[in-house]
């Protein structure tokens, strides 16, 4: 019973602790808006990029429902899946 009430007390300290989160959030924010905007926008946008190459590349494994590509298997199937180009001679 000790146990459980020090695990419910130990919650109440974290969450209790959330409330310096606002006020420590407008010092960084006025410290400098353009890096916290720059950092947001570049976080979303890494966050996108693996949902925006699966729609550009929909072959590419996953999509077209052969999880077995991986490795170099993934490589051979994307070269066999490549047009041929030969340079003129």
């Amino acid at each position: 019973m000790a146990e459980h009430q020090s695990f419910l007390s130990s919650w109440r300290e974290r969450l209790t602790a959330l409330r310096n989160l606002p006020p420590v959030l407008r010092i960084v924010w006025q410290a400098g808006p353009a890096v916290v905007g720059f950092g947001l926008f570049f976080r979303l946008f890494a966050s996108l990029l693996p949902l925006g190459l699966l729609w550009a590349s929909p072959d590419a494994g996953l999509v077209s429902g052969s999880l077995a590509l991986t490795g170099l298997l993934f490589w051979e199937h994307l070269y066999v899946q490549a047009p041929q180009q030969v340079p003129n001679a």
